[in-house]
């Protein structure tokens, strides 16, 4: 059975900082947007950050997803990591943190690094923050998780 133990959280830190300079992903804004100046502007200044969420379960390692609400304007149905937008003010690292609790009521979580930017279907661009929640879960506490997801305001 596999954990995420403390020698691999730290060799996963390491190696975060190895990752050559973030890429801009141009070529992934749409089509119908590269051909809007100005929604493509606006657009491509808005930055978002998701959690990508490392934790133990029952002694086993996980990563927690959550599926976006069918009543939201974008991404609706969809399989995710928590996150959103960045506020104004807000690091990078803050905003997923943030989501996170929002989205999952998780707290704690211990940022690991970054992986690359990508740019979203909407044209945002979108930085998965890595990080371990340090906290032993059981199934239970997953389903109360979900739970908490299901009763958010939305």
């Amino acid at each position: 059975m596999l954990r995420f133990e403390q020698r691999f959280l730290e060799a996963m830190r390491r190696r975060l900082r190895l990752l050559p300079p973030t890429k801009e992903y141009e070529k992934m804004m749409p089509a119908e947007l590269q051909e809007d100046a100005a929604e493509y502007a606006r657009r491509a200044r808005r930055c978002a950050a998701v959690a990508v969420p490392l934790l133990n379960v029952e002694g086993e390692a996980a990563m927690l997803f959550t599926v976006r609400s069918k009543r939201v304007n974008t991404h609706a149905g969809h399989v995710s990591f928590p996150g959103g937008h960045v506020d104004a003010g807000e690091t990078i690292h803050a905003a997923a943190i943030r989501e996170l609790e929002e989205e999952t009521a998780v707290r704690d979580m211990q940022v690991l690094g970054e992986w690359h930017r990508v740019r979203a279907i909407t044209g945002t661009m979108v930085t998965p923050v890595i990080g371990f929640v340090p906290h032993e879960f059981s199934r239970i506490d997953i389903g109360s998780m979900v739970q908490h997801a299901r009763s958010s305001p939305e």
